[in-house]
């Protein structure tokens, strides 16, 4: 039988396995204190072996579970697919997750084990992504055992990505200058955007092994775009700072976040929805503080001159609007063959979320993009047997209110309390609406439930 989260309470009750450092080493420490070490290639991979009676299926839900959260699973889709590998395995088990732990409790265990992971939050890697989730199917299909789909977790896990971190910096780049297009900027705002996202890019990548600077890279990054942007604009006058600030940190902007924390809190996970949501805030007060000091450091030093950018229209926006997919598909990590689905998905999501927003509103509209975006996700999902998130989520990117949140930020730094708040409750309105877009598409073609397993596979 495969508890929910509502009985994580009662199972958890037997001591608590935790992870604890010992030198070069990490050693599992159980409730009585004693433990085996786990030597640092193991610890690399966040891959624990079986030590002091722990089965070897356990060991795979527990190595699962990590894989699946730092590859950026949600909260509701993770503990689904736990809990049909443990059913699978007639394991009794519980989980709970959050955007920085992951609790697993075997209550049927010979000491009622409750297993603590502390993690922190995955990035979305839709490639590493995809091939877990065929290993979950072959798996569950009965087509590998637990001793190789935990060797295939690490290989996984050690594998190289389809695109280089070059390729990646010069994505960051393209995607920074695309975007501009769909804010009202000129030809000189998508090239001076694109020059400050490779900047920024660069930046990501040292911050990616360099844990301290990780941790003020946001604030960086925000002094450095809006700076740089304002100095920009003394060279060339009439350049909008403004939006080429805005267009250099599009990537990191969280409205993607506020949308996925908003879609766990609509399945009930309280806790992981309102700790990811918190994120988001703070991720959002990070930037708008980081904008106001660049913007206030290159106004001290250069003379403000009034923004006179023209938007582009004809071949230059329609080409930003086909390249930008790409560009996404490359920053979420997705596999080669699966570039054209994401263009297409981005492409129905900006027509519909367009044809929407002039029918129902600009808060409303959104819903109709993420229900067509979310409705192709699905049959993808089905025909190809890979995740949904696939193509949904470089699909919600043209949609979720990542700008417009970052502009109410902004307002409020500047005294502007009426229209920062307006702003702010539109991000809310607008995440819902493209949550509720999703449920409806749910509704009609539904992905695929981990939880079923094939009774005919099922041993008596």
């Amino acid at each position: 039988m495969i508890h929910s989260n509502d009985d994580l309470a009662k199972l958890s009750a037997g001591p608590v396995d935790d992870v604890t450092s010992t030198g070069g080493d990490l050693k599992w420490q159980d409730a009585s204190g004693e433990g085996s070490k786990v030597d640092s290639v193991s610890r690399r991979n966040e891959v624990l072996t079986p030590i002091g009676g722990r089965s070897e299926e356990e060991m795979f839900i527990c190595q699962l579970a990590v894989s699946l959260h730092q590859y950026g699973t949600a909260s509701h889709e993770l503990e689904d697919v736990l809990s049909a590998c443990a059913q699978q395995l007639d394991l009794e088990a519980a989980f709970f997750s959050t955007p920085t732990a992951i609790f697993i409790s075997f209550p049927q265990s010979r000491e009622n084990r409750t297993v603590l992971r502390r993690l922190s939050p995955g990035e979305i890697d839709l490639e590493k992504l995809s091939a877990v989730h065929q290993l979950v199917s072959r798996f569950l299909d009965l087509q590998c055992s637990v001793e190789s789909a935990r060797i295939e977790l690490e290989a996984i896990t050690e594998a190289k990505h389809s695109f280089s971190n070059w390729l990646y910096l010069v994505g960051f780049g393209i995607a920074s200058g695309a975007v501009v297009s769909f804010f009202g900027g000129g030809h000189r705002e998508i090239l001076v955007t694109a020059c400050i996202g490779l900047l920024i890019g660069g930046l990501e990548l040292v911050a990616r092994s360099h844990q301290d600077f990780g941790r003020a890279f946001s604030a960086v990054a925000a002094i450095m775009a809006s700076f740089t942007a304002v100095a920009v604009s003394r060279l060339m006058p009439g350049l909008n700072s403004d939006i080429v600030t805005l267009g250099s940190l599009i990537v990191l902007i969280p409205g993607l976040t506020v949308t996925m924390a908003i879609n766990e809190l609509s399945h009930q996970h309280l806790a992981s929805g309102t700790s990811r949501l918190m994120g988001a805030m703070l991720q959002f007060l990070i930037l708008a503080f980081g904008v106001a000091f660049g913007r206030s450091l290159g106004n001290h030093f250069f003379e403000t001159i009034p923004p006179l950018s023209h938007p582009v229209h004809g071949l230059v926006f329609w080409a930003c609007l086909f390249i930008a997919p790409v560009t996404f598909a490359i920053l979420f990590r997705t596999r080669k063959e699966d570039v054209a689905l994401v263009v297409v998905t981005c492409l129905i999501g900006y027509f519909l979320g367009k044809f929407g927003s002039s029918w129902m509103g600009t808060e409303i509209g959104p819903a109709l993009g993420s229900f067509g975006v979310a409705l192709f996700s699905n049959i993808v999902s089905r025909l190809y047997h890979q995740p949904p998130a696939l193509t949904l989520v470089p699909g919600l990117m043209f949609m979720v209110p990542g700008s417009v949140g970052f502009q109410s930020l902004q307002a409020l730094v500047q005294h502007d309390t009426l229209n920062g708040m307006q702003s702010a409750f539109t991000v809310l309105f607008v995440a819902a609406a493209l949550v509720s877009g999703l449920l409806l598409a749910n509704v009609l073609v539904q992905p695929r439930k981990w939880g079923k397993v094939r009774e005919s596979l099922r041993t008596p």
